[in-house]
């Protein structure tokens, strides 16, 4: 389900553990980073602070990192595969360069 996702784990989760997440996502086929180099997705169910958020949405090379609420990753082993983030995103993309109300 999670192939080829690499998750770094950024902060408070809401109603779930980071043990209990780990878990998970290695069970759904994912890898757990424990830095943000290199991840493919940034779980957390609170925005980043000012400075990551600018980080992220003003790098020269937009990164194609995927700011979620965990319950994609929950939602997405119920469903049996892979659900898209955009409904999960704690940070839009990079084109809108907004926040999320």
């Amino acid at each position: 389900i999670l192939q080829n996702v690499r998750v770094y784990i950024n902060g408070y989760l809401r109603d779930t553990t980071d043990i209990e997440m780990k878990r998970r996502v290695i069970e759904a086929g994912g890898r757990v980073m424990y830095t943000a180099a290199g991840a493919t997705h940034i779980l957390t169910s609170q925005q980043l602070n000012g400075g990551k958020t600018h980080k992220l949405l003003s790098s020269r090379t937009p990164s194609k990192v995927s700011v979620v609420r965990p319950e994609w990753v929950l939602d997405s082993i119920l469903a049996g595969k892979r659900l898209p983030e955009r409904q999960y995103h704690v940070v839009r993309d990079e084109s809108s360069r907004t926040l999320l109300p």
